[in-house]
């Protein structure tokens, strides 16, 4: 019902305001029409024994097709990762995660923001998956039968990753650049999290939000819309985000140590150059918005004092 429910918004408000809200409807009501056919992203010829293997949950309670994240999951197979899409039907991905565990020599489940609580019920259910990772995790618990009113209890669960993009919970309160968090409430926190065993640790990625994960044209109209991410929207910029989710997760999976990336003073000279090439490009009309735009950004910066791009919580 609830993904019914999503389809008929999405396609109701694509015919009325975004021609990328509509494809979007499009390809979500084609996923479910074909019975959300699981889709794989691997490398040929890989021998699934030896080989890790990632399940994942998309965002929209895993309504959202695979192909808007084909960027990030065909990062993560060029690290030796494969990974596959889980179905929206919880019953019907139980029994591919059953199948993956034969095959491949380890299987972690990762859930994106409303595929998280999905992610957790599957992994409470199966004593084999020993690595959880949660991507800005939503709980919409309360929209699911199942989930409604209980607890997040993982029973078997090792180590669990919570992988966050900090500006999903940043305010900004300028009156010419006013914004709320996409994640204004309902995210998860490890403290909501019963682990019967093992560790959780935390790490954010300080200047992506919570859509920068998907293919650039979702990821920018998400940006532009109710989802604030980099203020750097270059491809490569968005790309390099994408690659560096794949390797925290590849190492989390192998258990190879994390290191934090900083900006070094160079780096920091060329955006600033960056930025006031763009200034100087703009329309008159937007000249005052975009000089006070600016000046929260440099008050922001030197208010947090750091350098730190990606950074253990």
């Amino acid at each position: 019902m609830l993904r019914l429910i999503v389809t008929s918004i999405l396609l109701g408000l694509g015919s009325g305001f975004s021609p990328v809200v509509s494809s979007m409807g499009k390809i979500i009501k084609g996923r479910l029409d074909n019975n959300n056919n699981n889709e794989v992203y691997e490398l040929d010829d890989v021998v699934k024994k030896d080989t890790a293997c990632v399940l994942f949950f998309t965002g929209l309670n895993s309504v959202i097709p695979g192909e808007i994240y084909d960027t990030f999951l065909s990062n993560l197979a060029s690290e030796g990762v494969s990974s596959y899409i889980a179905d929206a039907n919880v019953d019907k991905t139980a029994d591919l995660l059953d199948d993956l565990v034969e095959s491949y020599a380890n299987v972690t489940v990762v859930g994106h923001s409303s595929g998280s609580v999905n992610a957790i019920g599957l992994c409470t259910n199966n004593k084999d998956v020993k690595r959880l990772v949660l991507m800005d995790p939503v709980d919409n618990s309360f929209l699911v039968d199942r989930y409604r009113n209980k607890d997040l209890v993982l029973k078997h669960v090792e180590k669990v990753l919570f992988l966050n993009a900090a500006k999903s919970y940043e305010w900004n309160l300028s009156p010419t650049d006013f914004s709320v968090p996409f994640i204004p409430t309902f995210d998860i926190k490890p403290e909501n999290l019963k682990l019967k065993r093992g560790v959780s640790e935390t790490i954010e990625a300080t200047e992506f939000g919570h859509s920068d994960i998907l293919d650039k044209t979702w990821s920018d109209f998400m940006h532009n819309t109710i989802s604030r991410g980099s203020v750097d929207r270059d491809e490569e910029v968005l790309n390099e985000y994408k690659r560096w989710l794949s390797t925290t997760i590849k190492n989390f999976i192998t258990g190879e140590e994390y290191v934090e990336i900083v900006k070094s003073p160079e780096e920091h000279v060329d955006e600033a150059m960056k930025e006031l090439n763009k200034f100087y490009k703009e329309v008159t009309d937007n000249v005052k918005i975009r000089a006070a735009r600016m000046i929260n950004s440099t008050k922001k910066r030197r208010s947090n004092n750091t350098s730190v791009i990606y950074r253990k919580v």
